[in-house]
């Protein structure tokens, strides 16, 4: 059997491969019950999350513990709030999300404390409060919204009714934004699948990149990098008589850094994006895309979609609150 009390961490995925005979220790048994949270300040103001937990302790199975929501999930008293610099607290509403299907509490409950509609002046600071009245806990943390982020290439008047090269081997496209001190970058590819069976349906495939932490901001997309992204995110499908591409849409995340938690654990962090939409490409690369051994297998047609497109996925995903899901 196991004696376990931990953190939602990594190290709980190695402490699990260890075999049941063993004793684990990860925190004192004395140690006092505390809370974990993970909260996230949206600049944009669309919708404020924070995650909140216990830690875990307890004597037996590991994987019994880390899979029963009463061990792990704060008591129903627990209220979150968000302070505007003026001092007025407004509650967050507790939301349940789908199970998370990965990750160290993979059968997760996944409530959310969420606030929607929460404009932020930037620059700003924003405090954090949870009361946790059965745990006798108040816990706070403060954090500036940050400004909105930006792309200085291309700029985002200069994409409606322009076409850009994707196909030029020695200056390849690329973007450009403001720097930060972390910033995540995506690209949407927005295509049509005209299936066999008569249907046509509007596709949205998106891909995030790796953070950045204060280097480089922004990226190339040559040829052969977007061919490989076009064949990681797009299935071979064979009920696809054809499809016709679109457009491409650009996203920016900037991140400052991590305030800690006053009273518990774990982090709250603010963030902003800009986004680029319906980036349209010459028809030279619609040819290469239906053309090319390595994209030819996709069934692109070599004439570019101009109608009307659905968007199936308008929410912009921000991809550091993939923590909070």
């Amino acid at each position: 059997m196991k004696t376990i009390r931990l953190i939602l961490s990594a190290a709980i995925l190695w402490a699990f491969t260890i075999s049941c005979n063993n004793v684990i220790e990860l925190f004192p048994a004395n140690a006092p019950d505390s809370l974990y949270v993970i909260g996230c300040l949206d600049g944009y103001g669309s919708v404020q999350q924070v995650k909140v937990r216990k830690l875990i302790h307890g004597h037996g199975d590991g994987t019994l513990l880390i899979n029963d929501p009463e061990y792990y999930l704060p008591d129903s008293s627990t209220r979150v709030y968000l302070q505007d610099p003026s001092g007025n607290l407004t509650a967050m509403n507790p939301v349940v999300y789908p199970r998370q299907t990965g990750g160290v509490v993979a059968q997760d409950s996944n409530v959310i404390y969420q606030l929607e509609n929460y404009p932020l002046i930037s620059g700003q600071k924003y405090t954090l409060k949870i009361d946790n009245p059965a745990m006798g806990q108040v816990l706070t943390s403060t954090i500036s919204a940050l400004p909105t982020a930006e792309f200085t290439y291309p700029v985002p008047a200069s994409v409606v009714h322009s076409t850009f090269r994707f196909t030029d081997p020695v200056r390849p496209f690329h973007i450009a934004f403001t720097p930060a001190s972390a910033s995540v970058w995506s690209i949407s590819l927005k295509y049509l699948d005209f299936m066999a069976n008569g249907d046509t349906l509007f596709r949205k495939a998106t891909f995030s990149g790796q953070p950045n932490y204060g280097g480089v901001s922004g990226r190339e997309f040559d040829l052969p990098y977007l061919f490989m992204l076009f064949n990681r995110l797009i299935p071979d499908d064979p009920k696809v008589d054809f499809r016709m591409f679109y457009r491409f849409d650009f996203l920016v995340w900037n991140r400052s850094g991590f305030a800690k938690i006053n009273g518990g654990m774990g982090l709250f962090y603010a963030v902003h994006h800009a986004i680029l939409k319906n980036v349209c490409p010459t028809e030279s690369f619609n040819s290469a895309l239906a053309d090319s051994t390595d994209t030819k297998h996709l069934k692109f047609s070599p004439i570019p979609y101009n109608g009307t497109f659905i968007d199936p996925d308008s929410t912009l995903v921000n991809p550091f609150l993939s923590i909070l899901r």
